[in-house]
């Protein structure tokens, strides 16, 4: 069974029988989660079929299949998923509470919108480095946050065709500036840019609060 195969399978919510790592992590949807039986139930929750009009995209430890408003990325190791990511621009019903907590994840404050480091991706073409910090500085500019940063966290391909996964620093606009992380993704190609934001994962972010608790 290919890692697509796989893929496939998860995404209509199916137990695959083989391609799937007992230790694979998983965030996206607005959740986390971690091993075979924990993904495969938060993906039942919301099953989709992959359509034959899916963006395919790979690499050696790479897989990346952009659907209409999903998107899915995964690390490999040979045909197995090792760690996977599912984004979605649908809302869910009832995403995961979360808790913000204070942090800068830019100490330097090297004062940029997208920061990539290119010895972390060693599956991108050097001269497709500029393509995916415009990539990155496209998705903070449609943020309407106080302050955003996108890291490339993940990222692969030539200027013809790749992939790239992003962590979405977000300060929020309230009172208290609530901080936190959501995903996006983008994919391109000769001619065409497809960006897939994590919406759910958008929306527990931005209700997230920071509420220190003083105890004797």
């Amino acid at each position: 069974m290919s890692a697509l195969d796989t893929l496939m399978m998860l995404a209509e919510g199916k137990r695959p029988t083989g391609g799937l790592l007992h230790t694979c992590g998983f965030e996206g949807l607005g959740a986390e989660g971690y091993g075979e039986e924990d993904i495969v139930e938060r993906l039942r929750m919301a099953p989709e079929t992959i359509s034959p009009e899916a963006v395919v995209l790979a690499a050696p430890g790479h897989l990346a299949v952009f659907d209409g408003d999903r998107a899915y990325l995964a690390d490999l190791a040979g045909e197995n998923i090792a760690r996977l990511w599912v984004l979605s621009e649908n809302d869910r019903d009832a995403p995961e509470p979360g808790m913000s907590v204070v942090f800068d994840p830019d100490m330097a404050q090297a004062r940029g919108d997208a920061f990539l480091s290119a010895s972390d991706h060693p599956a991108l073409d050097p001269a497709t480095i500029g393509k995916v910090e415009e990539l990155g500085r496209e998705i903070v500019a449609a943020s309407d946050h106080r302050r955003a940063r996108a890291f490339a966290i993940r990222a692969f391909g030539t200027p013809e065709g790749g992939a790239a996964l992003f962590a979405v620093y977000r300060q929020g606009d309230d009172s208290d500036g609530s901080p936190g992380f959501a995903m996006a993704a983008a994919c391109w190609g000769a001619s065409e840019v497809h960006i897939v934001r994590d919406h759910a994962g958008e929306l527990t972010a931005s209700e997230a609060r920071w509420t220190p608790h003083v105890t004797a």
